[in-house]
């Protein structure tokens, strides 16, 4: 992670490492970061992922990293995004230690990538053309892809003809996949949460799916009514 710190000073951008419990002490702070290109990298502290729908109309992009290789995905991406978008990023991550990378992105190519995406930028603004924010997420995930890796806004992982489909909030799917597959029950897990492309999301849906599953993660018991995640679905509906 020091390469991209390094680029994130250089290009005039902070990043910011912190847990979840030092961000949520702070959180007065927040609302006057969100459009000074600020990459907020927070780590979930005992798999609590609650803080992200806690914190998910401050009107920040945001990503969930719950493995080594997102990580380093979704790092790059918030670069990207922070660059093309002028904009603020939360970032939530939760790892496991010692883990290992399948591809590791090399200096070179992550520089050359920031690189042409400046020289890009400095193009449009004289030719006041700008990218909406959906072609800038699609532009960043396929320039990740460029450098070898593989993270989607959402990852579907499971049986090909399943009745059942959850969508984790969280990193649960990286337990639940196995004995949810040999349930014959998919998983869609969320990398990218704010903006929530419910469209896209449905369209991951293998056809055979009767039933949708809601599973937000959290430490505690949630006692009301609706969850967060299940009112995002009703407020992106139109999307459909």
């Amino acid at each position: 992670m020091s390469f991209i710190e390094n680029e994130l000073n250089s290009e005039l951008t902070t990043s910011v490492f912190l847990n979840s419990n030092i961000l949520i002490k702070n959180l007065p702070f927040l609302n006057n970061l969100k459009n000074s290109s600020v990459i907020i990298n927070s780590e979930i502290s005992n798999n609590d992922f609650s803080i992200v729908s806690a914190l998910k109309d401050l009107g920040y992009i945001v990503l969930l990293s719950k493995n080594i290789n997102e990580l380093q995905d979704l790092s790059v991406v918030a670069l990207l995004l922070s660059k093309l978008t002028k904009q603020s990023i939360l970032h939530f991550y939760s790892v496991e230690p010692n883990s290992i990378l399948t591809k590791n992105f090399s200096t070179d190519s992550i520089s050359n990538l920031l690189n042409s995406v400046s020289k890009e930028s400095e193009e449009e603004s004289q030719d006041v053309v700008e990218k909406s924010l959906e072609e800038s997420i699609e532009f960043a995930l396929n320039s990740v892809k460029s450098l070898g890796g593989s993270t989607e806004e959402f990852t579907y992982s499971g049986p090909w003809k399943p009745k059942d489909v959850l969508v984790i909030l969280g990193n649960a799917g990286n337990e639940l996949s196995i004995p949810a597959y040999n349930a014959n029950i998919g998983t869609i897990s969320i990398n990218l949460y704010k903006p929530l492309n419910l469209s896209k999301l449905i369209k991951l849906l293998p056809s055979s799916t009767e039933k949708l599953l809601l599973l937000e993660q959290g430490q505690f018991v949630n006692n009301t009514q609706f969850q967060s995640l299940l009112l995002d679905f009703f407020k992106n509906i139109d999307d459909l």
